[in-house]
């Protein structure tokens, strides 16, 4: 849909948007910002034996990375390319996906961060938008960034190329379309 210098400058500018966005949080405790790549989010991954050593967002970023290269040389399709993050209100889920972010930016998979309440709100004051999309992402971003059509064609570009990299904020949020949004998840993406 882009030229590639087109796409290049869109996502220059796009990974500078998410740098500015998500490289700082803020403590309310203390009332200043900090840096999110200092903070400690740890994790404990269990089941899968291609994930030991996955034990934060530096380390889940890489192993992202990892799955998206080896199915770009060809790599049976059937083996997990996603993860599942899951944990208790306020356990620092969200300030993980803000440090993935943040390690991804150098890579080459392009962070969409996606939260489904935004997503809901969208796909229930916007039907027909997601009803015609060929997935809710898609639909997502083109109205979420209806003021920059440029850039909604720059990450439905990347989508398009499986160069994106997915970061679903919020799946129990999902509010009254919980239901079908995860069904979309699982079915469609």
């Amino acid at each position: 849909e882009l030229s590639s210098a087109v796409f290049a400058e869109e996502l220059q500018q796009w990974k500078a948007s998410l740098r500015e966005d998500y490289a700082q949080i803020f403590d309310a405790v203390l009332g200043k910002s900090l840096d999110v790549l200092e903070q400690c989010v740890a994790i404990d991954v269990s089941g899968d034996a291609e994930l030991d050593g996955v034990q934060d967002a530096g380390g889940l970023s890489a192993w992202l990375g990892r799955r998206h290269q080896q199915r770009c040389e060809g790599a049976e399709a059937t083996a997990p390319a996603a993860a599942l993050l899951i944990g208790p209100p306020a356990a620092g889920k969200t300030s993980l996906l803000s440090q993935v972010i943040v390690h991804s930016l150098g890579a080459e998979l392009v962070p969409i961060l996606v939260k489904m309440q935004r997503l809901q709100s969208l796909l229930l004051a916007s039907p027909d938008a997601f009803a015609s999309a060929w997935n809710w992402i898609d639909a997502f971003l083109r109205l979420e960034h209806e003021a920059n059509p440029s850039l909604h064609r720059m990450l439905r570009q990347a989508l398009a190329a499986r160069r994106a990299l997915l970061l679903l904020d919020g799946l129990d949020e999902g509010g009254a379309a919980r239901e079908r949004i995860e069904r979309h998840v699982s079915e469609v993406l």
